[in-house]
């Protein structure tokens, strides 16, 4: 006869085992879906190393926008040419329309703060660069920009301001026709004037659009949600980093 006793113990043992690696498991689950390791392996990891354990699920939109290339992921695949027109609201120093350059395509750049607009006409003097000292929106006249350093807003008040000359780019789109690339970074004042684009049938008249929404509010938050819901009719959503930067490119 065979004695199981021995047998009979292993399997009690490994029962216990088993028992307390899936509980082991369940716990090593929960603390990976914690913020607060995420945020924990961020500063421990590179990027890199991140993408590869724990994959992209756990990156926000910028860490992911990072590692998908950064500011160059949104002049790939544009497929413009010296036919085409990019045009860019908020120049800031001219990264974007540089850039652009590359596709030997007509730039304009607005940008309304006296000293960035300087900066750009010097730095694009010899290139196929038009350089205009507007703010955009929805409508034509004067408009106030809070300046903090670097940065400026329409809606972040700061002690230091500024009141520039500003265009209605729906009425501005109507003189120039169909633009290839349309780029919008301006500080909040993107709703207004996407949102007059959509309501004036404009929209349609630009091919490529990338946009960086900015949140200030819940406001801000309804109006993008608003935004997006309206693009669909004419546009495909080509990416989308949230708050970050997003491609809408004209149906065919």
């Amino acid at each position: 006869m065979i004695d199981t006793t021995n047998l009979d113990e292993f399997k009690n043992n490994f029962g216990i085992v088993r028992l307390i690696g899936e509980r082991l498991i369940l716990v090593i689950r929960y603390i990976l879906n914690t913020q607060l390791f995420s945020k924990f392996i961020l500063r421990k990891l590179d990027f890199m190393s991140l993408r590869i354990h724990l994959g992209k699920d756990f990156l926000s939109p910028i860490e992911h926008f990072v590692l998908d290339g950064y500011t160059e992921k949104l002049f790939m695949n544009l497929k413009l040419n010296r036919e085409d027109t990019a045009i860019v609201l908020g120049g800031y120093k001219g990264d974007s329309a540089s850039k652009l350059l590359r596709y030997d395509c007509k730039v304009i750049i607005f940008e309304p703060v006296p000293e960035y607009a300087r900066i750009l006409t010097s730095r694009f003097k010899d290139e196929k660069v038009d350089v205009i000292e507007r703010a955009v929106s929805n409508r034509d006249g004067n408009y106030v920009i809070f300046l903090n350093g670097e940065a400026t807003s329409s809606l972040v008040q700061s002690k230091k301001r500024i009141v520039v000359k500003c265009l209605n780019f729906s009425k501005y789109i109507k003189k120039i026709g169909r633009i290839s690339f349309l780029e919008v970074n301006i500080e909040g004042g993107e709703y207004d004037l996407i949102l007059n684009l959509i309501k004036t049938g404009k929209i349609k008249n630009i091919q490529i659009l990338i946009i960086q929404f900015h949140k200030y509010s819940l406001e801000s938050e309804l109006k993008r949600a608003k935004i997006r819901n309206l693009l669909q009719a004419t546009h495909s959503e080509v990416y989308c980093y949230d708050w970050v930067w997003e491609r809408w490119d004209i149906k065919s």
